[in-house]
């Protein structure tokens, strides 16, 4: 399966160079960039100390040329720089995008959001543990993706990919997703997401995940626009030991969250703010051990309009009470920011 790097290799060649005829709509001969980065900063305040650092930051550059895009994404954790994306994609048609080199792998709908666009500080701690063979569940593979109408009321998009799993002793790890959205139901899109690996915890012991999950949003005139979000996940290690809250864990969990963001805005500075108050619980039962770990999240973002591209201040309350050690609760104050 290692050999798959070497065919990445050779695929990122021909869609950087080979067959620009391909091209349609747009001029195969000229190739256009873009540049840009993130960055995240926050103040951790909770029963094991106080800390402040930086949380995360990246800087990306992409090129497109004709139906080719290629992308490479470097990211400093505040220890460690870090290849975590680099990839190129072929989009033929609105129903086939062919995308290979290493980039975030088919997973559940809050993992697949970027940490910047979810509503709450962290992403799912709890209630999704999909695999990871890089860092952020990225892997080094190839995937298809599409979008297809299903009748005359529904589109269904569907991403699949096979990933180096990065173990000589273990298989290949093969992911999808689909999600459907209704024209007669806007706003709402279900979402189904399944993984697999061979051996993945040793000879015999393979890994399996599935997951469901919807999100719903409306815009609710004189309040905001609302969103809820939730989802199930279960995952099969085949009986093999795991240590819960570290890897990969075997079990089931859940996790639902809402916000609104709200339509009046105040002036701060000069700085129209929006006001987003959210709330998210997450729950997961790990199998064999007849217990449980839970968290709670509530807080308010702040979006700063017109500071860079997207800026929000976070002000994040939360309590968790893991399976192993300590309950911990505390407050996370941060900033995100894009240009």
């Amino acid at each position: 399966m290692h050999s798959v790097k070497y065919i990445l290799i050779s695929l990122l060649s021909v869609c950087l160079f080979s067959f620009p005829a391909l091209a349609e709509g747009a001029s195969a001969d000229k190739t256009t960039f873009d540049i840009g980065g993130r960055l995240q900063v926050l103040g951790t305040f909770d029963d094991n100390g106080n800390n402040f650092d930086l949380n995360d930051a990246r800087v990306h550059v992409g090129a497109t040329r004709g139906i080719f895009v290629g992308a490479i994404q470097l990211a400093y954790d505040g220890s460690d720089l870090y290849l975590k994306d680099g990839f190129t994609t072929a989009s033929f048609n609105e129903y086939a995008k062919v995308k290979a080199g290493r980039f975030k792998m088919p997973t559940g709908r809050n993992t697949e959001q970027t940490t910047y666009d979810s509503i709450t500080w962290y992403k799912n701690t709890v209630a999704s543990d999909w695999l990871s063979p890089e860092r952020d569940n990225r892997g080094d593979g190839i995937a298809v993706s599409g979008s297809v109408a299903a009748g005359k009321d529904a589109a269904v998009t569907y991403n699949l990919g096979v990933f180096d799993s990065g173990d000589y002793n273990a298989g290949a790890i093969y992911a999808g997703r689909g999600t459907i959205a209704f024209d007669g139901a806007p706003g709402l899109n279900i979402g189904l997401t399944i993984q697999s690996e061979e051996d993945a915890k040793g000879p015999g012991k393979d890994f399996f995940g599935i997951g469901v999950d919807a999100t719903y949003s409306i815009a609710l005139k004189g309040a905001g626009d609302v969103i809820v979000n939730g989802g199930w996940n279960d995952y099969d290690l085949d009986g093999a030991t795991y240590f819960p809250g570290t890897g990969l864990n075997a079990g089931d969990g859940f996790y639902v969250e809402t916000a609104i963001t709200l339509e009046e805005t105040a002036t701060v500075a000069s700085i129209p703010v929006q006001f987003q108050p959210f709330f998210k619980y997450q729950s997961f039962d790990y199998e064999g051990l007849g217990s449980k770990q839970e968290r709670w999240d509530v807080g308010v973002n702040f979006l700063l309009d017109g500071v860079f591209d997207a800026t929000k201040l976070t002000v994040n309350f939360f309590t968790d009470d893991p399976v192993v050690c300590c309950n911990n609760d505390g407050v996370l104050l941060g900033v995100k920011t894009s240009f």
